[in-house]
C-alpha cells in the first residue's frame, strides 16, 4: 500500500508542477492588467489592483504581509526554508501538491520548504509570512534570493547546490 501512495503522490506532484509551470508561462506572455499582475518572472512585491504588500523588518526576521482582494488568486513562489505564516483576516483556499485546504482567520500555519501554493481569497484576506533574515538586510532582492525560488527548476538547482 505504501508503494501505491508514493506513486499517487508522485503523479499528483508532477501534474500540479506541470500545471503551475504552464500557467506561469501563459501568464508571463501577457502584459499586467487589472486581472493579471506579474513581475516578469520575479516575485511580485509591488502593490496592484488585486494584492497589496507590506514589508517589515526586525532582528533576524523579514515580515511580508499580503492583502488579497476578494476573488484574487496568487501563485506563490517556492520557499527554500520552512517558515510560519498567519492568516490575520479573511478566508482563503490553498492548493498545492498536498491537496486543497480552506483556512479562516485567525490561523497560524507552517509551510514546508519546496512546496508551491496557489492561494484563492474568498473575501478580503490578510496573509502574513515570517521569513528568516540572518543578515538583517532590507534589500528585497537579497531577501527573495535567500528565501524563495520562482519555479521548480530553480528550486531543484538550489537543493542540488547545497
Amino acid at each position: 500500500m505504501n508503494t501505491l501512495l508514493k506513486v499517487k503522490k508522485n503523479i499528483l506532484t508532477k501534474s500540479f508542477d506541470s500545471i503551475i509551470s504552464k500557467s506561469m508561462s501563459d501568464i508571463l506572455k501577457n502584459e499586467s492588467s487589472d486581472i493579471i499582475a506579474h513581475n516578469n518572472g520575479k516575485v511580485c512585491r509591488e502593490n496592484n489592483d488585486m494584492v497589496i504588500f507590506k514589508h517589515d523588518f526586525t532582528d533576524g526576521i523579514y515580515l511580508r504581509q499580503m492583502t488579497m482582494v476578494a476573488g484574487s488568486v496568487v501563485i506563490g513562489a517556492i520557499h527554500k526554508r520552512n517558515h510560519a505564516w498567519f492568516l490575520l483576516k479573511g478566508h482563503i483556499t490553498v492548493v498545492s501538491t498536498n491537496g486543497s485546504e480552506d483556512f479562516e482567520a485567525p490561523y497560524l500555519g507552517k509551510s514546508e520548504a519546496g512546496i508551491q501554493r496557489v492561494i484563492y481569497a474568498h473575501e478580503e484576506s490578510i496573509f502574513q509570512n515570517i521569513f528568516k533574515n540572518p543578515t538583517g538586510t532590507k534589500d528585497l532582492d537579497l531577501l527573495d534570493d535567500y528565501n524563495v525560488c520562482v519555479n521548480k527548476e530553480k528550486y531543484i538547482e538550489y537543493v542540488n547546490s547545497k
